[in-house]
């Protein structure tokens, strides 16, 4: 591009990391990895080494380069030596205003709580966990009822959901105005990702005004600096299901 055009400029966006996904976003075990002189063990961990350098590479040629969060900036900077000067930090964003919703009437007999997950249905968004944590839940909390919004591999989450058969709802992949309205019936909204840099599913969770449950991971522990409490650890050091 730039031999043809030598007056261009290339204006990168960075949505996703390659070793996110292969490391379900622990940035510790990707330094290993990367680091000057390791010895690469298997296909994974050479996967994610030539994938950083490409990555490494086309961010240093780019003329300016633009983050979801400031987790990826603080990275870009230090692990790919990318020049404080042309990363810029800007935030996705959806509409404009609140929504308005129906909550669950605290004093109604038989009243429903649907605890929500909108998002694919793949490993990096954690959704095994939920529906693990979802059997406890299920057995204190009668009234609940978790509603799956997504597309994906569903026959692994179908099986692990068989003995909760009536309390758990697989809707598929919505449209934005059908979406709308599992929005407003949401109890609460439950986000276990491994890995997120600017979720578009909190943001409208929040316009819904939705609290939300997520992890720590990348981007999403910072949408959620207001509620800390809400937020769950993830060990990279030591990890635990």
């Amino acid at each position: 591009l730039k031999g043809q055009y030598p007056y261009s400029r290339i204006i990168v966006t960075v949505h996703y990391l390659n070793w996110c996904f292969e490391l379900k976003g622990n940035d510790r075990r990707m330094r290993e990895i990367v680091t000057k002189g390791y010895e690469t063990k298997d296909k994974m961990e050479r996967l994610v080494m030539s994938s950083f350098r490409d990555e490494q590479a086309f961010l240093h040629l780019a003329d300016e380069v633009f983050v979801l969060s400031k987790k990826t900036q603080a990275l870009l900077a230090k692990d790919y030596v990318v020049s404080d000067d042309k990363i810029h930090l800007v935030y996705n964003g959806i509409g404009d205003g609140i929504c308005s919703r129906t909550l669950p009437d605290e004093g109604k007999a038989n009243m429903q709580r649907n605890i929500l997950f909108v998002g694919r249905l793949d490993e990096i968004k954690g959704l095994k966990y939920l529906i693990l944590a979802f059997e406890n839940i299920s057995v204190k909390h009668p009234d609940t009822r978790l509603v799956i919004v997504g597309d994906g591999n569903f026959q692994s989450y179908l099986a692990q959901s068989r003995k909760l058969q009536g309390r758990i709802t697989f809707l598929g992949k919505m449209q934005s105005g059908e979406i709308d309205e599992i929005y407003k019936q949401a109890y609460l909204g439950v986000m276990p990702s491994f890995h997120e840099q600017c979720s578009y599913t909190a943001i409208e969770m929040m316009r819904h005004g939705i609290p939300i449950v997520g992890t720590d991971s990348t981007g999403l522990g910072e949408m959620l600096d207001a509620t800390p409490q809400l937020r769950v650890h993830i060990d990279e050091d030591s990890f635990n299901e």
